[in-house]
């Protein structure tokens, strides 16, 4: 049936079909045509929102790797005083208390990371446009 579709003898019977009754199958094709617009806008709107979603979740991932990243220098120069001084306990403690946080941030990350769409969505917008 596919291969038909590239024949002349076919196109010519089609043509003939629409020629026998225009006024029933032009209407038909213009309100297929109409609902197939219908239906690429729905999708490309239903994608526009879920881009714009991912693009609220990257902003919330955004600011946890900014905190992150505060947090990552802190560290650091608690690590350094630490190895500086010979008090280790208090030292120790901010260390342990500072990990907990980061190990708090980094599964807010995965959870939020996990969430977002696939690439795809973004790639077929804006190649689309």
């Amino acid at each position: 049936m596919p291969d038909q579709l590239f024949t002349p003898q076919f196109w010519n019977a089609q043509w003939a079909v629409v020629m026998s009754a225009p006024w029933l199958t032009i209407p038909l094709l213009l309100l297929a045509g109409l609902v197939g617009l219908f239906l690429q806008w729905w999708r490309d709107g239903t994608l526009r929102e879920r881009l714009s979603l991912a693009n609220d979740q990257r902003a919330v991932v955004t600011r946890q790797i900014t905190k992150l990243e505060a947090q990552i220098a802190e560290v650091r120069v608690d690590v350094a005083n630490i190895k500086g001084s010979r008090n280790l306990i208090p030292g120790l403690d901010k260390v342990a208390s500072t990990t907990a946080v980061l190990s708090d941030t980094v599964r807010v990350l995965q959870a939020a990371n996990s969430s977002l769409p696939h690439r795809a969505i973004e790639w077929v917008i804006f190649n689309r446009f």
